[in-house]
């Protein structure tokens, strides 16, 4: 529940691949957005502009977080129904 203060270093290390792995994400187009809740315990949220789910799929599992077992994700389809400045499109 405490990640923030009980992380062993190596787990420390793979967030921080995890912050890379997602930063390369924004750069090639894919992560639209990516963050986390604020409250206890927190609870991350990416959401991903991608081909097909089976790339979602891939995306996710090669996050280093999911990959070394440091978080656990689950994959869900969105979509946009209201958006800021496309009110009424």
């Amino acid at each position: 529940d405490d990640f923030a203060t009980t992380a062993t270093t190596a787990e420390a290390e793979v967030v921080s691949q995890h912050f890379e792995y997602l930063k390369e994400g924004v750069r090639k187009g894919v992560v639209v957005l990516a963050g986390r809740t604020l409250d206890e315990p927190p609870m991350g949220i990416c959401v991903l502009q991608i081909d097909s789910e089976e790339s979602a799929q891939e995306f996710m599992r090669n996050d280093p977080a999911i990959a070394h077992g440091v978080f656990k994700a689950t994959l869900r389809p969105y979509a946009v129904a209201l958006l800021r400045g496309r009110e009424g499109s």
